[in-house]
């Protein structure tokens, strides 16, 4: 697969898949032997389906790719998700407020499909726009 392949494949998979929920393209886009980094996911398909699930269910996000950086086996997406949170995530229950983040995907490709990925973001902005910093928050937010 060629850089433009995989920059397609990286978009497809954000924008289809993580913005869209259609996890049945999990199958077409994932290596069976793919690995989720980004948290205790199980191996292969199943860990990238637990972790789409539990993203989308706790924020029903919109998903907006910024900037994608290719070379022959990977791909950096900068990417914005805007929500709402509407369920539990990391150990906190859904609080109604918007949230929104910037998110820096890394993904590496074999024979076609994505076999590795991890998702970086900021858990501060996050913890701020749900109220769970306490009287912290004021030193965060200028």
């Amino acid at each position: 697969m060629g850089v433009d392949a995989n920059r397609n494949l990286a978009i497809r998979y954000l924008n289809d898949v993580v913005g869209g929920g259609n996890l049945a393209l999990i199958d077409e886009l994932v290596h069976p032997e793919a690995q989720d980094l980004s948290g205790p996911w199980p191996k292969g398909r199943e860990g990238f389906r637990e972790h789409v699930s539990s993203f989308r269910s706790a924020f029903d996000p919109k998903v907006s790719i910024e900037r994608v950086i290719a070379d022959g086996e990977y791909a950096a997406v900068y990417w914005m998700g805007k929500g709402r949170h509407v369920g539990r995530a990391f150990g906190i229950g859904p609080t109604g407020r918007p949230v929104e983040n910037d998110f820096i995907s890394t993904l590496r490709f074999r024979d076609g499909m994505i076999v590795q990925c991890e998702v970086l973001f900021d858990m501060l902005r996050f913890l701020v726009q749900v109220g769970c910093l306490g009287p912290w928050e004021s030193e965060f937010i200028r």
